[in-house]
């Protein structure tokens, strides 16, 4: 085994180890926190799907003017 595959392993491995981390020590919360948890990941969700649209509002915008732009 080569020392990229060693070292990919071992960040796997500590990856997994983490997520277990991370998941057990989630079961082992309150109600309320992991509602609060909730929330904030969904505010954090609608946050980045409003910045999408924003962008994709943009970029057809701004097609637009070039194409114009281009065919007078």
């Amino acid at each position: 085994m080569n020392r990229r595959n060693k070292q990919t392993g071992i960040w796997a491995l500590i990856g997994l180890g983490t997520a277990a981390a991370a998941y057990f020590g989630y079961r082992a919360l309150p109600a309320d926190t992991k509602k609060n948890i909730g929330n904030k990941v969904q505010g954090a969700g609608q946050s980045i799907a409003d910045k999408a649209r924003e962008l994709e509002s943009l970029v057809k915008k701004n097609a637009k003017k070039t194409e114009q732009a281009v065919t007078s």
